[in-house]
């Protein structure tokens, strides 16, 4: 009976062993396929485009950049699920950039195509500020955080924005404020803002007449018809006179404007507004603007 029951022990351990070899063959046989089915397969998947020049706006969706691409593998067929977009090249004046395709089949073959992105709507990163950079006292955070840039591409990129140089001159109020920004298509734009610093007391900065613009910078093309610079004008207060109450001025007419602008040549200029009140009282602002080619 002792002896019945090692022989069965002995059977049903042989068994498992069996069936454990046989798992193992099987796992180096698939193995084996795998990597034979590797081996044999050598060629890549064939991308093609509808187009190789693919005309978009900047404010289309990043999946438009694979429209009209596919995929297709010799031996595992339609493989277009697997592309992905590997590179953007910088953009190139003309508002150009290429773009890179990779795709790849069941035996890791890597494909790749290149084709053209032409925007019809690009433009560089665009500055703007939130007042009018002129100043009683002033620190340079105060200036750089007056400036803000917008990429038509990247949106808000004010957290690119770097500091090339600060140049103060003591016998001048104005000061050059030179910054520029790259956006992630590798375009960098510069740009100098000129700081301009009052000589007046705190006294006499806090009581002189306030303007706002409703833009501090605006852009325009060489060529454009000068507008009415007033059309900026946002609002005018003034002190009461003889009193400490601040009132609202419904007019600008008495608001003088100075410009020096050339709707001919690409550059920065300024837009100057003042306004003096009964007290002789002089209020200041400035309106930036870049004329482009």
């Amino acid at each position: 009976m002792k002896k019945e029951k090692e022989q069965k022990k002995f059977q049903f351990g042989f068994n498992i062993w069996k069936y454990v070899v046989l798992l193992s063959l099987l796992a180096v046989v698939g193995l084996a396929s795998v990597v034979t089915r590797k081996l044999q397969d050598r060629v890549p998947p064939v991308i093609s485009c509808d187009t190789d020049v693919l005309t978009i706006s900047v404010e289309e969706e990043e999946d438009v950049l694979l429209a009209g691409v596919t995929a297709v593998d010799a031996v595992d067929g339609d493989v277009t699920d697997s592309l992905v977009i590997e590179q953007l090249s910088q953009i190139t004046p003309d508002g150009s950039r290429s773009i890179t395709y990779g795709a790849f089949d069941n035996s890791d073959n890597v494909a790749k195509y290149t084709r053209t992105i032409q925007y019809t709507d690009y433009v560089p990163p665009r500055f703007s500020l939130t007042g009018d950079l002129i100043y009683q006292t002033w620190s340079l955070s105060d200036a750089l955080n007056s400036i803000r840039v917008e990429d038509c591409l990247d949106g808000d990129i004010t957290n690119k924005l770097k500091l090339y140089s600060y140049e103060a001159n003591s016998s001048s109020p104005y000061h050059a404020l030179n910054v520029y920004v790259t956006n992630s298509s590798g375009e960098t734009v510069n740009q100098c803002f000129m700081v301009e610093l009052l000589d007046l007391t705190a006294d006499e900065y806090a009581k002189s007449p306030k303007l706002e613009l409703s833009e501090y910078l605006i852009y325009m093309k060489a060529g454009d018809k000068a507008p009415d610079w007033k059309d900026y004008l946002k609002s005018l207060q003034k002190i009461v006179p003889d009193s400490r109450e601040w009132e609202e001025v419904d007019t600008f007419e008495d608001v003088k404007v100075l410009s020096d602008v050339d709707l001919s040549t690409p550059g920065m200029y300024e837009v100057i507004y003042q306004y003096a009140d009964e007290e002789e009282r002089t209020g200041k602002t400035r309106l930036f603007v870049i004329v482009e080619e």
